[in-house]
């Protein structure tokens, strides 16, 4: 799978927000626009929104494609889905405290 840097993604985002800003300007400020007006609201004004979001979010859209990717890595798995619960800290904590008497 092809990936594409960060500094890519940027300069697409900005090229697809100026040209549906510069769609948007053509609408509004040319009298005879109306041969636009169906570009304008379902195609170049939801981009510019898009864009203009994922470039304010741009952080935390990458983290969460990330997170995408591994499984959805939000939540921790318990000790008993690990595959060495012994490694859980809770676990060692609960047998240390147990003390010697137990074993």
């Amino acid at each position: 799978m092809a990936t594409i840097t960060a500094r890519q993604q940027r300069r697409l985002q900005r090229s697809f927000h100026l040209l549906a800003a510069a769609t948007l300007l053509y609408y509004v400020y040319v009298p005879a626009a109306h041969s636009v007006h169906d570009l304008v609201r379902f195609v170049a004004f939801p981009v510019l929104a898009l864009t203009g979001l994922a470039m304010w979010q741009a952080a935390r859209l990458r983290r969460a494609v990330r997170l995408f990717r591994q499984g959805w890595g939000f939540r921790r798995p318990r000790a008993e889905e690990r595959e060495d619960p012994a490694a859980d800290g809770a676990a060692r904590r609960r047998v240390d405290r147990a003390g010697p008497s137990s074993r």
